[in-house]
């Protein structure tokens, strides 16, 4: 994954994330609007193209961004373990 800034402001963040989509996409969305962002939101601007432009709009960008993916990992983490012992029954 590659992760361009585009634009950053005292409220907003643009990023453009390389060879991603839909699936990443609406995990950091949803993750960012239930943290608190004001808005998350995403296009894709051709799908023959593996560009995917994000913005965030938050009273701290770039701390809410972190703060998610941080959340997401934990998450990650925890239905590796959950999924792992399932398995071993």
């Amino acid at each position: 994954m590659k992760v361009t800034v585009t634009d950053k402001s005292k409220k907003e963040l643009n990023l453009v994330f390389l060879d991603e989509d839909h699936t990443f996409a609406n995990v950091l969305r949803r993750e960012l609007v239930a943290s608190g962002a004001e808005m998350a939101a995403y296009r894709i601007p051709h799908p023959l193209e593996p560009n995917l432009e994000f913005k965030v709009r938050a009273a701290s960008p770039v701390t809410a961004s972190t703060d998610a993916a941080a959340s997401i990992e934990k998450q990650a983490k925890e239905f590796k373990k959950k999924f792992s012992d399932a398995c071993k029954k």
